[in-house]
């Protein structure tokens, strides 16, 4: 049908040399691009520009610039990134919440703990006050004791050592009298005697 042709190296220097010139019209130097013997020359000279370079882009060859592929609109959003995005957003927010519960059992527990130590100190220092408060009530108490004793024992005392003055005073009197009474009885007993033994003289 056709004589195959095999296709020689292409030179990337002269490629680039190409697409900076300005005419496109301008033909290309093909025997600068391509390498071999004169018959492949021959048919590479024959060969268009864009023929000659196969898979290369015929745009980097007429010095036109290449397009980047189409973007999709962005206001067509896959429902499975949305679906992705309304997954995490749940998952964060869970996240969240969880975090925040568990802040909060445990500001519960610190509270409550603090809140027995601090009545755990309020009430040492209360039955602290109170045994200081008994003991100074008690110290005084046994003070004012012995102060009412050692008064009532001397007031005890004086009015012991009065009752033995009177006591002894009023033996010294009725001693007295009972003495002189007796000396009476006994000088009158005497003064009869002596009368009837004058009388009977």
């Amino acid at each position: 049908m056709g004589t195959q042709t095999s296709k020689a190296p292409v030179d990337v220097k002269a490629l680039k040399d190409i697409s900076k010139k300005k005419d496109p019209k301008e033909k290309p130097d093909i025997q600068a691009l391509a390498g071999g013997d004169g018959a492949q020359k021959e048919s590479s000279a024959t060969a268009s520009p864009p023929e000659q370079l196969g898979c290369l882009d015929q745009g980097a060859v007429t010095g036109e610039e290449a397009t980047a592929p189409a973007e999709p609109p962005a206001d067509k959003k896959d429902p499975r990134d949305q679906s992705a995005i309304t997954i995490q957003s749940w998952w964060r927010g869970q996240l969240v919440r969880r975090t925040l519960h568990h802040a909060t059992l445990s500001v519960l527990v610190i509270q409550r703990w603090w809140r027995q130590v601090a009545f755990k100190q309020r009430e040492e220092r209360r039955v602290k006050a109170l045994m200081t408060y008994m003991r100074t009530e008690r110290a005084t108490v046994l003070l004012q004791s012995l102060v009412r004793r050692w008064l009532v024992r001397t007031q005890y005392k004086k009015y012991q050592r009065a009752a033995l003055v009177l006591q002894n005073s009023w033996r010294q009197y009725t001693y007295h009298r009972e003495s002189m009474v007796w000396a009476g009885k006994k000088m009158a007993d005497e003064a009869v005697d002596l009368i009837i033994e004058i009388a009977v003289g």
